[in-house]
Order: structure tokens, then C-alpha cells, then sequence
């Protein structure tokens, strides 16, 4: 099949002029430094791909920027291949729906916690949200309770994640998948500053993948491991590879959780009806002050729809973690040829069940709690917040001010 047969069924050969099963611009097409791009934008059709023809969509492009940060073993953004299916394999078990309810009181004690930093220091709000995200994540992947505030391995893995959202864009991966010869190029070279930065990144994920790994190792020994996802690797796969288990453990941090939150106080400051009715469903529902619990959910569907419309109104992933076609492939007429780049734009990932429950616990719980609102300057005038966002691998809020209030 020729590779004039493209995607856009109005103007090209070969595609049919109207295809009910796909929606207007559910399947989109582009063209970057001759390299193919299509990105799925309805839910029907990235969940049938992904799932269903995953043989042919689970392929990663590989740039040669991941290996120099050190993430290239990680499971999102390995090749489709033997270790991909063990990585796929150990992490299954313990990341479905059924399995997740086990860690509602992780969630429920590391959000208490949470709420109890934001009411002593409310101006330190994005220190208290990023230990949030950090705590909850080593515990629940390594079984390490983090104490404190200014603990050093939250203090590696903000860093880490720093690194990462600003040097890996998708922006420097393509251009090194297309002029492969600069990966070689020095440091000092001017605009190719990031090598500084990719040495860092390898030496805290050496660091923080090997220290964590062997320290529940040593706790599993001496049994005092508590339940997690290395307990789950040690326990229940067997004579699993050592570095398998390393990598796949290493992958799962929720540094993004951090981000979401801040967007959610972003969001209710600039949408107080949103946060006054999400109050009353609460007050109504569960009386002022109360925190939901997970049995309280289906009795909260604003809260849920808040939540929903929160992670629409700004993806902190817009580009999602692009895969590739393995071989080519035909959908519903569509011709997709064989080393696509193909981005689900919707959240697809082992985790999501673990950080959709992370991200509705902090929610409910913050939004029960708290009001917020614009703060003052020195003069008492408000001070107007404007949804401006960094961007790079994630998409982040710049810094502002707020007030939070006790209700």
C-alpha cells in the first residue's frame, strides 16, 4: 500500500469521504522532519488500539534523549520487547482496580497529613503538595514511610522530576530522533547545555532506583517489609530479574500529583462558584467540615465531575508518552504505517487507578477542609491570578499566591 494514503479522508487519496465510526478529528494527522505523527483524540478509538491491537501500539520511539537522562529502562518508555512484557508482567498484579482499595488508608493518612501542613504553613503550599506526592509514592512503591518535611530522599526525587519536565521535552526528543549525530556534540557547545543536565539526571536515578530497591530488599529479608509493590515483585513473581523489578519500580513516582493539586487551587480561585458548590455538596452530604472517605464517592458526583473537568481543562501530560507502530496497520480505512509516532491524547498508563484514587482523597479532603481565595499586596488590593503555565515534558502552573482558609 502506498504511503500516499494518509489520514485526512476529506482531501487525500485512499480514505474514505466519510467514516461514521471515527469522529471529526479523532484521528489527526502531521508530518515532523519527515517523521509521521498521529494523534488519537477519542477515547473509543485509543482504548481500541491500545488495548485490543496492542501488538502494533505498544512499540516506544526511542530517542536518543532518554538514554542520556538515564530513563531508557523505565517501562513507559521501553521498546515493545521481552523486557517490556516482564516489566508489563510484574506490574500488573498489583496496579488493577481490585487490588488498589488495599492502600485507602495510605492514601487517607498521607492526606491528613497533608492537610494538617497546609493549615500550620498555608504559604508553603507547593512544598506541602510535592512531599504529598512524593511520600505517597515510596510508600506505596517501596514501603518507606517518610517523615518529616525536609526529608532527602523527597529532596532527590523533586530534583529529579525538575530535571526531567524541563530538559526531556518532546521538542529535544524529536530533534535527536532526527539528527541523531548531536547526542555527540559537547557540552560547551553552544545550545547543547542539557549534557550538564542529562549527567545529573543519570546519577540521581542510578541513586535513587538502587538505594530505594535494596532497602526494601533488606526489610523484605528481615520481615519488616510492609505491603507495596516491591513486597508484591519479591513475593508473587517467582525468580524475578533483579533489575527487572529495579526498573519497573523506578518508573512509578507521582511527582505529577503535586501538579494537579496546584491547578486544582489555581482553578477554584478562579472559578469560586465551582469551589462554593463543590462546599455545598459536601456540607449537604456529608455535614460542614466532615472529610469524604472512599465509601462517600458515589454520593459526591460534583466532586467526581470537578475532578474530571480539572484534568481536562489543563493536561499537565499534552503530548501524552508517544508510541509507536510496530508494523503497519489499517483502522476503519485509516491507513497507519509502520514506525507511526501515535499519541493516545487521554491518560492510558498502568497507574492510573493508584493515582486517580491519590488525586481524589487529596481533593475531596483539601476542598472539605479548605477555601481558597486571591491573596492581598502590602496595599490590601487583591492580587489577580492568570492561568499561566510552563511547559515542557509536563505542563506546570507558574508560581502564585494564595490564601487558604480554615473552614
Amino acid at each position: 500500500m502506498g504511503r500516499t494514503i494518509w489520514f485526512a479522508p476529506s482531501i487525500l487519496l485512499g480514505c474514505p469521504q466519510h467514516n461514521a465510526n471515527v469522529p471529526p478529528g479523532g484521528i489527526v494527522y502531521t508530518c515532523i522532519f519527515s517523521q509521521d505523527f498521529v494523534i488519537i483524540n477519542s477515547t473509543k478509538i485509543a482504548r481500541h488500539l491500545a488495548d485490543q491491537r496492542s501488538i502494533v501500539y505498544s512499540d516506544q520511539p526511542q530517542s536518543p534523549l532518554y538514554k542520556l537522562f538515564g530513563i531508557d529502562h523505565m517501562t513507559f518508555l521501553l521498546r515493545y520487547c521481552d523486557e517490556w512484557r516482564v516489566q508489563r508482567k510484574l506490574l500488573h498484579p498489583s496496579l488493577k482496580p481490585e487490588v488498589i482499595d488495599q492502600y485507602q488508608e495510605l492514601y487517607t493518612r498521607n492526606t491528613s497529613q497533608l492537610l494538617q501542613n497546609l493549615h500550620q504553613s498555608p504559604s508553603k503550599f507547593r512544598e506541602h503538595l510535592h512531599l504529598y506526592g512524593g511520600s505517597i509514592s515510596l510508600e506505596m512503591v517501596y514501603g518507606r514511610r517518610i517523615k518529616g518535611k525536609n526529608n532527602p530522599i523527597i529532596s532527590l526525587a523533586t530534583g529529579l522530576g525538575d530535571i526531567l519536565s524541563k530538559e526531556t521535552t518532546p521538542e529535544k526528543s524529536s530533534l535527536l530522533m532526527a539528527f541523531p549525530f548531536l547526542q555527540y556534540l559537547p557540552s560547551w557547545f553552544p545550545g547543547f547545555g542539557l549534557k550538564h543536565h542529562a549527567k545529573a539526571s543519570r546519577k540521581l536515578v542510578h541513586t535513587l532506583s538502587d538505594v530505594l530497591y535494596c532497602m526494601a530488599k533488606q526489610q523484605m529479608e528481615s520481615g519488616t517489609l510492609p505491603q507495596c509493590l516491591v513486597y508484591d515483585f519479591l513475593t508473587n513473581n517467582g525468580n524475578v530479574e533483579e533489575k527487572s523489578a529495579k526498573d519497573a519500580a523506578s518508573g512509578i513516582y507521582l511527582e505529577s500529583t503535586a501538579t494537579v493539586l496546584e491547578i486544582l487551587i489555581m482553578a477554584m480561585i478562579l472559578f469560586p462558584d465551582v469551589q462554593e458548590n463543590t462546599h455545598e455538596e459536601l456540607d449537604t452530604m456529608l455535614g460542614k467540615g466532615v472529610v469524604p472517605t472512599f465509601t462517600d464517592r458515589e454520593r459526591l458526583p460534583y466532586l467526581q465531575a470537578v475532578i474530571y473537568k480539572l484534568m481536562r481543562w489543563h493536561t499537565i501530560f499534552p503530548s501524552g508518552v508517544p508510541h509507536m507502530t510496530s508494523m503497519s496497520d489499517i483502522y476503519e480505512g485509516y491507513y497507519i504505517p509502520k514506525g507511526c509516532i501515535v499519541i493516545f491524547n487521554i491518560w492510558v498508563c498502568p497507574g492510573r487507578y493508584f493515582a486517580e484514587n491519590v488525586l481524589w482523597a487529596a481533593i475531596g479532603m483539601m476542598l472539605s477542609s479548605f477555601t481558597f481565595k486571591r491573596a492581598k499586596d502590602v496595599n490590601g488590593n487583591y492580587i489577580d491570578i492568570e492561568p499561566r503555565f510552563e511547559h515542557g515534558q509536563s505542563s506546570h502552573p507558574l508560581s502564585f499566591e494564595c490564601v487558604i482558609i480554615r473552614r
